[in-house]
């Protein structure tokens, strides 16, 4: 602690040593800035002697509702869940997350990758086929692929194009979320471009 030596001992003692060792380190700590209790210490094992677990919190209804329909294969009444969420909350950010991955998936749910790859590359200015591709490459971890191949295209798209693009990667930005470092590059890159 604070590159003091803290006394301990070797082999075995009596309760009264290992207590006096115990208050001389617990002193030593605090004389270093180490205080406080410890939080959770009681026991709070079940009778099988396992952690018991923490309560699940339970989703809004409009996100089980999509959670639901995502697990019954029913993408546009999850896509119809998350709309409804947002219309009812617009800054429901784990909603409009929801929505852009759902959209990802029923994009892509009868992509042919062979085909997609091989249009993208027959047809390098065509905005929808590179869109196309990029999605393939989002749910391949191809992330900056992906950023790379859409913010390279807005320098010659129209408007129209450059709304598209702009709003594919805007809800890349939403699944993949502000936290993941490859984010804050591209969003700049956006700008940059856009501007």
């Amino acid at each position: 602690l604070g590159q003091q030596p803290v006394p301990l001992f070797q082999g075995n003692h009596d309760a009264t040593t290992i207590q006096q060792v115990v208050e001389q380190f617990l002193a030593a700590a605090e004389a270093n800035g180490v205080t406080g209790v410890l939080t959770g210490a009681t026991d709070d094992t079940g009778e099988s002697g396992q952690p018991a677990e923490e309560p699940e919190v339970p989703l809004p209804p409009l996100h089980q509702k999509a959670f639901d329909a995502i697990d019954a294969n029913d993408l546009a009444g999850a896509i119809a869940a998350y709309e409804q969420a947002l219309r009812e909350d617009p800054r429901d950010h784990m909603a409009t997350a929801g929505l852009a991955q759902t959209k990802l998936m029923a994009r892509t749910e009868h992509a042919d990758l062979a085909a997609t790859r091989k249009a993208a590359g027959d047809n390098p200015t065509d905005i929808a086929a590179q869109l196309a591709v990029a999605d393939l490459d989002i749910l391949g971890g191809k992330v900056e692929d992906a950023f790379g191949r859409l913010i390279d295209l807005l320098a010659d798209a129209d408007v129209d194009g450059r709304n598209a693009l702009r709003t594919r990667l805007v809800e890349y930005f939403e699944i993949l979320g502000a936290q993941d470092p490859r984010v804050g590059p591209a969003r700049r890159a956006l700008a940059n471009a856009l501007y």
